[in-house]
């Protein structure tokens, strides 16, 4: 499995496409009648089952029709076809998909016929392939011009037409992304536990099927632009109950204090002493034994270090970081934020990797570029069957701009490339615009050994943040796509409104420059960028980004989109969407001032004035829950979390 998932696409990170050929078309549905049916296999597979669905999905919301279904045994072999899945239609055509990458799709159009297939078989039954769906996709989106800007089906857009064609040609998709294709849907049953125990602090009710409405179309969404996780490779803190199991008996395997001392007490984020021969050992056993029990489902030893700081700072240990860190003193190798430990662990996951695929020469070692691990080894090199998870795009992007070189060196060290930022966190649910940058910086990852992602997450601002994820979700099946058409197609959703939508997200892409050297200026010039301080960070940046002044000119230009998109349905109902984004910004950012005037001690403050804002904002979030436009749980919820920031809900 992991020859066909990473080593014969890693250095590829090619996409195989076609064209179509002018000429000859079949006819799917003219003047609103059926013109073809879907043939699958007597026994579809649940890939097949999914396309066709879609696919008449799409037919009947563009043309009003839906194609009949048929299985190979009751077709009467007569009129054109769409040939979805493998069958023996398609295999008498000689139509083959077992050359194809993971997850390849074929489309081929004749006269007659249309057939879309792929790769919908994967080697473990741990994962799921979707080709016969990414085949419908390709169709969906090449041919009837489909795009969905966000969840839901005001985010669908298409011309409706009575007649509906498909030109002939043929073509084939495939990724290099064959780890993982990942935005995490921010509306998942894993949070709303938690969520909901700080919204009781204050009475707030999720509304259930508000709620797995939210997350249900958004995972609809996630799988139209193809996210999926097609290999059993993983990532994550990977020795989260290694202090619980041998802390006792061997405390030398984990990271000696700056004091000299092993620790007597530890948990989940207790780092490694990972210079000790025993420890590999032992972490390389663990794997042994549960590849001799099923090697195919065991091909990728993990050892992402666990979260947080505390590094060991033993001698030996220290022997393997780069000669530069010598002069740091064991409190800043331990703890301190300018530690550069990427040789040591380097050192680690290469050992580890020369000894897995002396077993099996597909097995890999994944591998965090995290924290005091981010930057790239200063000199040590890293074995090519290492995958590194590279944890860069935090809370100062889009001013990051160690992204490329630190991605870069890490891919030319020798490494697959994983990317697991948290920048989707950016903003706090208000319009912090990075669109461009972000697509900019994806198709240099992707042409520079990018093998997967897993973006956390999508929080669901999409009325303030919909053009980044539309943007960064589509370049996950169009990497070869020019990010500036990526936009223009986001705008072009607007119709008549597409030229002042345009004006009104450049003018917070612009707003958004000043976003990072702000945050920076409210924390005194120096930042941890622990997930802690800048997401509480950026709830009380909001007042000091989106400030009247600044909000008054973004309205301006807002209203000229309304004035634009006005007559038409559809795409005032877009714009409308917008407008929820826009209030609830000015609303926050009423509410988040006075809690600071109020914290500080502002004469001009008053308990009255925060009541009023805070209760105002809270109804607008209530009456918007149910929209995709604000993520009105989830903003509440972290408020309520941050010491500095509870205030705006709770004042004790």
């Amino acid at each position: 499995m992991m020859s066909r998932l990473v080593a014969g696409l890693l250095l590829s990170g090619a996409i195989i496409v076609g064209c179509q050929a002018a000429g000859h078309a079949v006819t799917l549905v003219a003047d609103g009648a059926p013109q073809a049916v879907v043939l699958v296999a007597d026994e579809p597979n649940a890939a097949t089952e999914l396309a066709v669905r879609e696919l008449n999905y799409w037919v009947e919301r563009i043309t009003g029709a839906e194609l009949p279904t048929v299985s190979h045994a009751d077709w009467d072999g007569e009129g054109a076809v769409v040939a979805v899945g493998a069958s023996p239609f398609t295999e008498e055509r000689g139509l083959d998909v077992s050359a194809l990458g993971p997850e390849g799709a074929l489309v081929v159009a004749t006269d007659t016929y249309v057939a879309l297939l792929g790769r919908d078989e994967p080697p473990v039954d741990s994962v799921t392939w979707r080709g016969t769906y990414y085949a419908v996709m390709e169709l969906v989106g090449r041919v009837f011009g489909v795009r969905c800007i966000w969840p839901g089906e005001l985010g669908e857009v298409f011309t409706p037409r009575a007649t509906l064609e498909v030109a002939e040609g043929r073509w084939t998709w495939e990724t290099s992304l064959v780890v993982n294709r990942s935005l995490r849907n921010g509306h998942g049953e894993s949070g709303l536990g938690s969520r909901q125990e700080k919204l009781d602090e204050i009475g707030m009710q999720i509304a259930p099927e508000a709620y797995a409405k939210l997350g249900g179309e958004t995972d609809v969404w996630l799988g139209r632009e193809r996210m999926n996780r097609p290999s059993n490779i993983s990532f994550g803190h990977s020795f989260t109950t290694w202090w619980e199991r041998y802390g006792e008996a061997h405390p030398e395997w984990f990271a000696m204090r700056p004091d000299g001392q092993r620790p007597t007490t530890g948990g989940t984020g207790t780092k490694l002493c990972v210079s000790n021969p025993e420890l590999r050992d032992a972490i390389f056993s663990e794997w042994y034994q549960a590849w001799q029990e099923d090697p195919e489902a065991n091909k990728v030893l993990r050892a992402c270090p666990n979260d947080s700081r505390g590094f060991c700072t033993c001698e030996n240990c220290r022997a393997w970081d780069a000669p530069e860190m010598a002069e740091m003193t064991p409190a800043q190798i331990h703890s301190g934020p300018e530690a550069i430990l990427s040789d040591r662990y380097a050192r680690f996951w290469t050992d580890l990797a020369e000894r897995v695929v002396a077993v099996d020469p597909e097995a890999r070692v994944t591998g965090y570029a995290y924290r005091s691990y981010r930057k790239p080894p200063m000199h040590s090199t890293v074995h090519p069957a290492v995958l590194i998870g590279y944890v860069g795009g935090e809370g100062f992007y889009p001013h990051e701009d160690h992204l490329r070189d630190e991605w870069g060196s890490w891919s030319a060290a020798g490494a697959g490339m994983h990317w697991r930022p948290n920048l989707l966190h950016c903003g706090h649910g208000a319009p912090y615009v990075f669109a461009r940058a972000l697509g900019e910086d994806f198709k240099y990852f992707y042409e520079h050994n990018m093998v997967g992602t897993d973006f956390d997450s999508l929080g669901g601002a999409w009325a303030t943040q919909g053009l980044n994820f539309y943007v960064l979700a589509e370049l996950h099946s169009r990497p070869e796509a020019d990010v500036e058409e990526l936009v223009q197609e986001f705008y072009g959703a607007f119709g008549p409104a597409k030229e002042e939508v345009g004006a009104y997200f450049d003018y917070w892409e612009a707003v958004t420059e000043d976003g990072p050297d702000l945050l920076m200026e409210l924390a005194g010039g120096t930042h941890s960028l622990t997930w802690g301080s800048w997401f509480r960070d950026f709830i009380l940046l909001v007042p000091h980004l989106y400030t009247d002044e600044v909000l008054a000119a973004g309205e301006q230009l807002l209203e000229q989109a309304e004035a634009a998109a006005e007559g038409t349905e559809t795409e005032a109902a877009r714009v409308a969407f917008l407008r929820i984004g826009f209030d609830h910004t000015r609303l926050m950012a009423a509410a988040i001032r006075e809690m600071q005037l109020l914290e500080a001690g502002d004469p001009a403050a008053a308990e009255a004035r925060l009541a009023e804002a805070a209760a105002a904002l809270r109804a607008f979030r209530e009456a918007n829950a149910d929209s995709h436009a604000i993520p009105a749980y989830g903003l509440t919820a972290r408020e309520l979390t941050y010491t500095p920031t509870r205030p705006v809900w709770v004042r004790e």
